[in-house]
């Protein structure tokens, strides 16, 4: 049975391991800031504070760094069995996404440290005062003074202060740099009017609705009209696979019914020859030009965790350094395989899938199903889960089919947040006959009328 102290001690043996296996990878980041700040207490897990120690040994001593060195160092210690033998060190490097989110395990392990420091300190508290025979003022006074000395030590944070000579400078520098900047929009002008900087590198938008309601749809859309535009986009089709975003991007591509392109093989009961022919021809077609011209990547995996998905951008980013990646779309990130129904685990993968969109300076764009209980239209309070989306995200649309009579082909996208700009909703149009339906959204009619019916 687990020990109930253990449990509920502040500590995350996951980020204690990527902060070791991130030296083992890339030994260079030792030399950083961040892991210059960390000693061996700050390590909760017994094995973990081995390992720190025989790492320093070998870097002070200025012996070389990987996998195998470290194993012989701690046999030489005689230590290797006591953290768990060889498959203990070689699990290290399995849980690093990329050694270049460093700074941000070492923050996660230094805030659990100052955690435990704290709780420590106040278990003391609690023991002296018991007895009633001190004095309470000095008991606290000398608890107040260590308690600021752990936040001093736990506090990394760098600023950054611009003076007054150098402000104008600075400011007119950023100016510049947002003039001149590469920023991903949308097809629609409505939608673009509203958003300050589209799609930025390193930063996280999220696109959220009720099951059917159309994420896919505009995903699509989207992924189409950027990669036209030269941006290079990597899609995780988590939910619909290869057939149907390929289906879908297809559909875009030919103009052929998306339902005629699904019921392929009952083409011969209700086509000629003739437009079977023209069909298969532009399905070709379309796949050749995608593949000619797109910088365009669908990863289909199943049961893939956040750091696979770190793994695969930094892979495609390696392997085709002469193409360009821009933005990471990804299905249902709340059905990830290490994201369970729980919202401090969400808070925390959201946090790990904002530094990746930093680190790989890539914009993240995750779709995200809706809570529909309790409520007729999407809302921000209603994400799956809640965890820390709201929070989080950049940039956020709520997009709602209308039920309403008559305007069944009307999508209603909301810009419900966006940092530093303006929220605002725009009404897009598309085909939802069974005989025309591309999934083709377009900017439909005036929306100031559409918008005093309260569609949110």
């Amino acid at each position: 049975m687990p020990n109930k102290e253990k449990l509920n001690t502040p500590f995350n043996l996951e980020a204690e391991k990527a902060i070791l296996g991130s030296v083992v990878l890339d030994p260079s980041k030792s030399k950083t800031s961040e892991f210059g700040k960390l000693d061996s207490d700050d390590f909760y897990d017994q094995r973990c504070k081995i390992v720190f120690d025989t790492l320093k040994t070998l870097l002070d001593n200025g012996g070389e760094v990987d996998l195998i060195t470290v194993k012989n160092q701690l046999l030489e210690d005689g230590e290797l069995e006591n953290v768990g033998g060889v498959p203990f060190v070689s699990e290290l490097t399995d849980v690093v996404a990329t050694p270049e989110h460093i700074a941000h395990y070492v923050q996660i392990v230094k805030a659990d440290s100052a955690s435990r420091a704290a709780l420590a300190i106040s278990g003391q508290v609690t023991k002296v005062l018991s007895d009633g025979t001190n004095d309470v003022t000095e008991v606290l006074e000398n608890a107040g003074r260590e308690l600021l000395n752990i936040a001093r030590r736990s506090n990394s944070t760098n600023f950054l202060a611009i003076g007054p000579e150098n402000m104008a400078k600075s400011y007119m520098e950023t100016l510049k740099r947002r003039s001149v900047a590469d920023f991903a929009r949308t097809p629609w002008d409505r939608i673009n009017r509203i958003l300050t900087c589209g799609f930025e590198p390193g930063k996280l938008s999220l696109i959220g609705g009720f099951a059917n309601s159309g994420k896919s749809m505009l995903k699509s859309n989207l992924i189409e009209y950027h990669c036209e535009q030269g941006f290079g986009v990597i899609s995780f089709g988590l939910e619909q696979g290869e057939s149907g975003e390929g289906d879908r991007i297809s559909s875009l591509r030919t103009n052929i019914p998306l339902t005629t392109i699904k019921q392929i093989d009952r083409w011969k009961k209700y086509n000629s020859d003739e437009q079977i022919k023209e069909w298969k021809q532009a399905l070709y077609n379309g796949v050749k030009y995608v593949a000619k011209t797109w910088d365009y990547w669908l990863v289909v995996k199943r049961g893939i965790t956040v750091s696979d998905m770190g793994r695969e951008v930094l892979r495609i980013k390696e392997d085709y350094k002469e193409r360009r990646v821009d933005i990471v779309y990804c299905d249902l990130f709340d059905r990830f395989t290490d994201v369970v129904s729980d919202a401090a685990i969400i808070s925390e993968k959201l946090d790990e899938v904002s530094l990746l969109a930093q680190e790989l300076n890539v914009h993240m764009c995750l779709l995200v199903q809706i809570n529909r209980a309790g409520k007729n239209k999407p809302a921000m309070d209603k994400f799956l889960w809640s965890g820390k989306y709201e929070q989080i995200a950049d940039l956020a649309f709520l997009i709602n089919k209308s039920d309403v009579e008559g305007e069944e082909g009307i999508i209603t996208v909301h810009i419900a947040k966006q940092r530093d700009g303006a929220q605002g909703m725009v009404h897009l149009e598309y085909d939802f006959s069974r005989e025309d339906y591309t999934g083709r959204l377009r900017e439909g009619a005036d929306d100031s009328e559409r918008n005093r019916k309260g569609d949110f």
